[in-house]
């Protein structure tokens, strides 16, 4: 039986395959069976990692109020602040509430006014 190589429809799929590792050094870029090792892994770290890079936004954005309301030395944790807005059905979320808090304290101050008029017998001015 004679050896075959598939012709173009392997030939096509390991120039995909380089065109991906494009960039990469050494045997990286230049052997079929490391390129697609190498591709293989890429992926795998992309997927793994924009999921990763949600949760460490998420994490900066409750690090970002806290930081505001300890600054401030509010009686009030992050954990009761969502709380009542949650309880308010209100549509802030924590991306909203961190942008806030770095680029206008003030508006923040208003937010937990309007909470405290809701909600009587809570803790003291946010700002």
């Amino acid at each position: 039986m004679t050896r075959t190589t598939r012709g173009p429809v392997a030939q096509n799929r390991r120039l995909k395959e380089k065109l991906l590792a494009k960039g990469c050094r050494g045997s990286n870029s230049t052997l079929t069976r490391v390129i697609s090792e190498l591709i293989l892994k890429a992926l795998a770290s992309a997927n793994r990692d924009r999921k990763q890079k949600k949760t460490e936004f998420r994490y900066l954005w409750m690090t970002r109020i806290n930081g505001l309301l300890r600054k401030k030395k509010v009686s009030l944790s992050f954990s009761r602040l969502c709380s009542k807005i949650v309880k308010e059905d209100s549509i802030l979320n924590r991306k909203l509430l961190g942008q806030i808090s770095t680029l206008d304290h003030s508006s923040l101050n208003v937010i937990w006014t309007i909470l405290q008029n809701k909600n009587p017998g809570g803790g003291g001015m946010l700002l």
